[in-house]
């Protein structure tokens, strides 16, 4: 996963998409651009369509956290095992 990240950034800023002037909010708003394309297909009834789009909005979050240093992986990873701890007190 680490590996796929770093060449799909890679490849991003090549097409000039992400630059050394790209800010937070340049991110919000193509994540925020990507959810409406990933709605309009839902709405249409478009799964196919729905699915990549949402891969285009994820592909986008995974950029923004490697273009602030943050390893989305390690991150996943305490997000899982904080859910996983929410379950266990649940389950008592």
């Amino acid at each position: 996963m680490k590996d796929l990240i770093e060449r799909h950034y890679k490849a991003t800023r090549k097409r000039g998409q992400i630059t050394d002037f790209t800010v937070l909010a340049d991110f919000r708003a193509k994540i925020k651009e990507e959810f409406n394309e990933m709605d309009v297909e839902f709405v249409n009834g478009e799964s196919e369509k729905m699915f990549y789009e949402a891969i285009d909005m994820c592909a986008t979050v995974f950029n923004m956290f490697r273009h602030y240093g943050i390893s989305f992986p390690i991150e996943f990873e305490k997000n899982v095992k904080y859910q996983e701890s929410r379950v266990k007190n649940i389950d008592s």
